[in-house]
């Protein structure tokens, strides 16, 4: 019998409103807020579960 390894990953997704000038702008303070721990995700956020063989 052989032996795998199979990579699990989990996609995780949630949506936040934020007032910016720009689209960019947007993203640019969402990005900040969650390096700061602003936005929390959490496995209740999961949208997809992708399973594959390593090669």
């Amino acid at each position: 019998m052989k032996e795998f390894e199979v990579e699990i990953t989990e996609i995780l997704q949630i949506t936040v409103q934020v007032k910016a000038e720009s689209g960019q702008k947007a993203v640019e303070a969402v990005r900040a807020g969650y390096k700061m721990g602003q936005y929390k995700i959490d496995s209740s956020d999961l949208v997809a579960t992708e399973f594959d063989v390593k090669p």
